[in-house]
């Protein structure tokens, strides 16, 4: 993964402000936007690191009195797949904010809803625009649509790799042509789904 970000030369002579802490700061939005996108998103990206979501197949769920409880039965779904531990969902915040208003089953009395005291049925969720992204050619981009990511974390390793290396140029021809500074990030980063080794496929085996 590289990063970079390119400073007027003019801005390094005449910042009243911390230039080193505004491009560290770009560094860490850029590197938390590209961890997201491709742990989050069902983009199917042309590159090592594929999205867990990205081979999903999305069902739908109405946005009805019955909301609460199929997204219970999905989410209890994960647990006879065969995993162990607590779920975590993930949605954006225009699905947050209807599931604070809809209520969590059909004629209760009460005003108990989906989301209640920062969690979703009980379990717990991240708010991330980036679910709602595949890729519009080479670009990811929000398909239009909002989505309920159900995920066992424990099963998914992100992890980087190696050196952080940092380069900083300010003497290419390019960079000189441009009156600039370019200061350049890099890094290794994989994704290792374990689930996919803990799920078992039997055959049925006719005795007779």
């Amino acid at each position: 993964v590289a990063a970079s970000v390119a400073v007027s030369n003019r801005a390094i002579d005449n910042a009243a402000f911390d230039l080193l802490g505004f491009v560290t700061y770009k560094f860490r939005k850029g590197l938390a936007k590209f961890a997201a996108l491709h742990v989050y998103s069902h983009a199917n990206f042309l590159n090592p690191l594929k999205s867990p979501f990205a081979s999903v197949v999305a069902e739908e769920i109405a946005l009805d009195e019955n909301f609460g409880k199929n997204l219970a039965k999905k989410i209890a779904a994960m647990w006879d797949l065969g995993f162990e531990g607590d779920p975590w969902l993930t949605f954006d915040k225009t699905m947050e904010t209807e599931m604070m208003f809809q209520r969590r089953l059909p004629g209760q009395i009460g005003d108990r809803t989906v989301i209640e005291d920062g969690r979703c049925l009980g379990h717990s969720y991240t708010v991330s625009p980036y679910i709602n992204y595949a890729l519009d050619g080479s670009t990811p981009k929000a398909d239009g649509n909002h989505y309920i990511g159900i995920g066992h974390w424990g099963y998914c390793a992100f992890q980087q790799h190696g050196q952080v290396r940092a380069t900083v140029d300010a003497t290419s021809a390019e960079v000189a042509k441009r009156n600039t500074t370019v200061l350049v990030l890099n890094t290794e980063y994989s994704i290792t789904e374990l689930s996919q080794k803990q799920i078992f496929a039997g055959n049925v085996i006719n005795k007779d």
